[in-house]
């Protein structure tokens, strides 16, 4: 994110955040220039973010109440039913004013590293590669509060790329990338080991490292 004098401009050459929309609005007296995201193999990296929602998508069902933290640009809300509730929440106040102005007004502030969510609300809780942004320290509160927020018998969906538990040696905004070990320990310290499963999935990324994101599904039991 980048201000200038009065605006500020979202997008661009930013493959942290990726924007699939131009748009232009006020917001709290600034104008928000939204350019969507231009880089090299761009149609490969918005295909891997939104197979992620895709999986979401099949674990729904008519009625469910489903959180998607973080949300990012927002473009999860259009793949998954719209016979679901859906919440969204980010931490920059421009993406969400963003998303509520292309979407519906369903996206609201929210923080991972101090999560405040309300206790047993959700069906499905959706954290799409947002784990790593984080500090491992905070990483612990953060799953315990997505397995308080869960409804009994509420699922939590959590991808992150697989790394050496630790800060991330190629992406400076990944804070701690865990080993798959560490990731399942961390989930099953809150939701009970047999309650969790972990997909691995390897790919080559658009600049040709190959990397591994893991997948965690993990079920929160009736107490």
């Amino acid at each position: 994110m980048k201000s200038i004098n009065s605006s500020t401009i979202l997008g661009g050459s930013n493959e942290e955040r990726l924007y699939l929309y131009d748009a232009e609005f006020i917001y709290n007296g600034t104008t928000v220039q939204v350019k969507k995201t231009n880089m090299p193999n761009l149609r490969n990296i918005v295909a891997r973010h939104k197979a992620r929602y895709h999986l979401g998508a099949f674990l729904c069902r008519p009625g469910m109440k489903v959180l998607d933290f973080p949300c990012g640009s927002g473009y999860g809300y259009e793949i998954l039913p719209k016979n679901v509730f859906y919440e969204g929440k980010d931490i920059d106040e421009y993406t969400i004013a963003y998303c509520n102005r292309l979407f519906e007004d369903k996206f609201s502030v929210g923080d991972l590293k101090s999560p405040k969510l309300a206790y047993s609300v959700y069906d499905l809780i959706m954290c799409i590669e947002g784990l790593e942004h984080i500090e491992k320290e905070h990483q612990p509160h953060l799953i315990c509060s997505f397995y308080d927020a869960l409804d009994d018998n509420g699922l939590l969906l959590i991808t992150t790329p697989e790394g050496d538990s630790g800060p991330s040696l190629t992406n400076p905004y990944h804070l701690c990338e865990l080993a798959e070990g560490d990731f399942f320990r961390l989930l099953g310290n809150a939701f009970g080991e047999e309650n969790v499963q972990i997909i691995r999935l390897t790919d080559v990324l658009h600049n040709g490292e190959q990397k591994t994101c893991l997948y965690g599904i993990a079920r929160k039991e009736p107490v």
